[in-house]
């Protein structure tokens, strides 16, 4: 391999160095595959541990979301059956009162704390239903 040396010291003469070298490209070539390796392991468990987080944040997040469908799925199934037999919901809607005017006597300790926290989405099934009947009156 020659290299063009650019110092022209007396103006005239062109200096031509010419450099040897030993082994260094294979060396330096089997540095960059062994540095590609290593670079495609770390990045393959960089994305194992992505997809075991993302899964992690999934199961816990459809947990959550369970959680806040299944009371709107009952008050879907309660409003189709008032918009099929608004008769049937009404008698329905009673009997849910009734039932959980028992439980409230039963166990006024343990269900105080039940319905303040479950109080919202009872009123909301309340309003819905008299809504529903009153609509398809």
């Amino acid at each position: 391999m020659k290299f063009i040396n650019m110092n022209i010291p007396n103006g005239t003469k062109k200096d031509e160095e010419e450099i040897v070298l030993n082994d260094t490209i294979k060396e330096l070539s089997t540095n960059k595959k062994k540095k590609k390796g290593e670079n495609i392991r770390s990045i393959k468990y960089q994305k194992y541990k992505i997809l075991e987080f993302s899964f992690i944040v999934l199961f816990y997040f459809t947990s959550e979301l369970n959680v806040l469908l299944f009371p709107i799925e009952g008050i879907l199934k309660k409003l189709k059956l008032m918009k099929s037999n608004p008769t049937l919901a009404l008698e329905m809607q009673e009997e849910l009162l009734n039932h959980e005017l028992d439980n409230i006597l039963r166990n006024s300790k343990l269900k105080r704390k039940s319905i303040n926290e479950n109080y919202e989405i009872l009123k909301m099934e309340e309003n819905l239903m008299k809504l529903g009947t009153l609509m398809l009156l």
